[in-house]
């Protein structure tokens, strides 16, 4: 009898908020029962100048942004958002575990367009124009010339995403309502991108029932899925106070891998995404507004409303309710994993696990750990991670906040094991302490910073005051 349980199902929900996911477990019995008996954790990603394609490139090959040439979703080598063939060398997972004799099957990655030629199946999603109409309504599902009549497994139609509605359908512009913004604030309601939350939800019902029925017909060893539209529906409702329409995008990806596990019983599950999302307004806990105005990078374009949310002019005529997080979310659960909250992990350091958790060889020029969550004999032995005593970095602020956030993420990013203290006004102490990589924040009295304090530190940085020089965000300072 042909064997349908894969050895890993893989779920990539883009932002999925780790504090959402962990904050009511009580909510989610599926992954509550996963994170009990496995690895789980909030993560260290990329963001501030980073984006989703970023994140994604170093999940599939394991290399930093700098590596892969991705950054703020554009390869620094052609200036064009990135397609499969822009790292089609660089050894994605998939490829990796073809020559390991794992087959896989992908659905719906990310930058994975045009779709490879892999041991098991690439499906990824295009735009369709259905007959009579003039223009793409609805997701066609498209993959290599050889593997054409799997599509024909694939059951009902998926629409295109919503869109949140925007000030044009209101019948008013950014200047009028930036002008009176009590008047009009009551639009950004509670409920503002309900149509994008049902839309999650049809949509993770759409291609978990199509995913079960192609591997009862064509198994795979390992079978990834991935959607950005728990990403868009957040954007567009994190300010929402309490949450609950994001919690029901989670509730949809619970019941999802109920159905997975009840259907084809994966040996393994990994619940991961790239970052999360943070309201504007909770960026400045405690701050009047008008330091709020001089800390937001986005100010031009920005309202404060009066529940103490930050409504930014979007791209498409709507409001932008929030930004990527820094923390991702990540659970890894199987026969093979300890229970256990995991440590001190980056971005980087999944391929590498992901692999061991297979039994599969690191590929060199990786600069990840693979996590301490196993509890069997290590195939990367080499590679499991050492944490080392952490450095002591000062920053000295030289920019305004928003730059400075550059500085701090461009310095942890760059110095894996370190504790950072931010020597700043002390009118944004809150919003540098808001920074999950900030430790600790001293005030500089004066515009002086003792010299007795900096030599403390093992390290002390000042942010580049050239906007232009994107490749040394900070300089270290020589105090010997």
């Amino acid at each position: 009898m042909t064997r349908i349980s894969p050895r890993v199902l893989f779920l990539g929900i883009d932002a999925m908020m780790p504090e959402v996911v962990f904050d009511n477990l009580h909510r989610f019995a599926n992954i509550r029962r996963l994170c009990a008996t496995g690895a789980s954790c909030s993560y260290d990603a990329y963001t501030y100048g980073y984006g989703s394609r970023d994140n994604w490139l170093s999940i599939y090959t394991g290399l930093t942004p700098k590596q892969h040439g991705c950054k703020n979703n554009i390869m620094t080598a052609t200036g064009k958002v990135p397609t499969s063939r822009d790292y089609a060398q660089s050894r994605p997972f998939w490829t990796v575990l073809n020559d390991f004799q794992t087959s896989v099957g992908m659905w719906r990655g990310i930058i994975t367009s045009p779709p490879a030629d892999v041991d098991g199946y690439m499906l990824c999603a295009e735009p369709k124009t259905l007959p009579g109409m003039n223009r793409p309504t609805h997701i066609s599902l498209n993959t290599t010339p050889a593997k054409r009549e799997i599509l024909t497994l694939i059951e009902g139609e998926l629409r295109r995403p919503p869109l949140p509605e925007t000030l044009a359908q209101f019948g008013l512009d950014w200047e009028t309502f930036k002008d009176n913004v009590q008047k009009y604030e009551y639009i950004i309601s509670d409920d503002f991108f309900e149509e994008g939350v049902t839309y999650f939800k049809q949509e993770t019902e759409y291609f978990t029932e199509n995913m079960i029925r192609m591997q009862k017909a064509h198994p795979q060893d390992v079978l990834f899925y991935y959607t950005s539209i728990m990403d868009l529906v957040q954007h567009f409702q994190v300010h929402e106070q309490s949450l609950e329409r994001i919690k029901r995008c989670v509730d949809a990806v619970d019941a999802a891998i109920g159905r997975f596990i009840d259907e084809i019983a994966p040996d393994n599950i990994i619940l991961l995404s790239d970052h999360g999302t943070e309201s504007f307004g909770s960026l400045f806990p405690g701050m009047p507004v008008e330091v709020q105005r001089e800390a937001f990078g986005m100010r031009d374009k920005a309202v404060w409303l009066s529940d103490g949310n930050i409504a930014v002019h979007a791209a498409n005529g709507s409001f932008l309710m929030g930004a990527h997080a820094l923390k991702g979310f990540c659970l890894i659960h199987g026969k093979s994993v300890r229970q256990t909250q995991i440590q001190h992990m980056r971005t980087v350091d999944f391929y590498p696990t992901f692999l061991e958790l297979l039994g599969i060889p690191v590929p060199e020029g990786r600069e990840g750990f693979v996590l301490d969550i196993f509890e069997k004999p290590l195939i990367n032995v080499s590679r499991l991670i050492h944490v080392p005593p952490f450095e002591e970095i000062a920053i000295i602020q030289t920019n305004e906040v928003a730059r400075e956030g550059d500085t701090i993420n461009a310095v942890f990013l760059e110095n894996r094991f370190a504790h950072i203290t931010v020597f700043g006004q002390e009118k944004y102490r809150n919003a540098f302490l808001k920074n999950g990589r900030v430790s600790r924040f001293e005030p500089v009295i004066d515009a002086v910073v003792p010299m007795e304090k900096l030599l403390a530190f093992d390290k002390v940085m000042v942010g580049n005051p050239n906007p232009f020089d994107a490749e040394h965000p900070y300089v270290e300072i020589d105090l010997k």
